[in-house]
């Protein structure tokens, strides 16, 4: 009966401890988002609903945005030319825009965003083995040589281009 008051007290003794919020937090950065029918997936190539999309908004950057005003202003792209017969879009991304540190990059440190990220993220949209709601988006695409027969192509680092079937308002 002793060793169970001992272990009782113990127990009580521990837990009234107390655990500074700022160590626990040090290397966390928390994202609190109130929604009431709430999130079913955070993946732009997979999302639904509108819940998830406005809270997509929040998380991930376009190559551009639209302002208050509903007029199309830079994000990551600092600057974009349209061709004169408006079927190629040419994009020109920013030099300060960098994933944020994870595990899946060498040392844990975030990258520089680079043009063959939209590549890889739009053909995320169009693969036919990815079950993405989203594909009818590029149904203008140009699928020519010139796109690498997906309809965007990253030029190199800083510049990437999309290709259009016909002008697209």
């Amino acid at each position: 009966m002793r060793v169970f008051w001992l272990l009782l007290i113990g127990v009580f003794l521990h837990s009234c401890g107390s655990i500074d919020e700022e160590d626990i937090n040090a290397n966390k950065t928390v994202f609190r988002y109130n929604e009431a029918a709430g999130i079913s997936k955070l993946d732009p190539a997979r999302t639904t609903s509108f819940e998830d999309i406005i809270a997509i908004g929040h998380v991930f950057e376009g190559l551009v945005a639209l302002n208050e005003e509903m007029i199309v202003v830079p994000s990551i792209a600092s600057d974009w030319d349209i061709s004169e017969d408006g079927r190629k879009y040419t994009f020109y991304l920013r030099n300060d825009v960098y994933f944020h540190d994870d595990k899946c990059f060498a040392a844990s440190e975030g990258r520089r965003v680079v043009a063959s990220d939209f590549e890889y993220s739009f053909f995320r949209i169009v693969d036919p083995s990815e079950p993405s709601p989203g594909k009818y988006i590029f149904d203008n695409a140009d699928k020519s040589e010139e796109s690498n027969y997906i309809g965007f192509k990253a030029i190199d680092d800083r510049t990437f281009c999309i290709y259009l079937k016909r002008p697209q308002p």
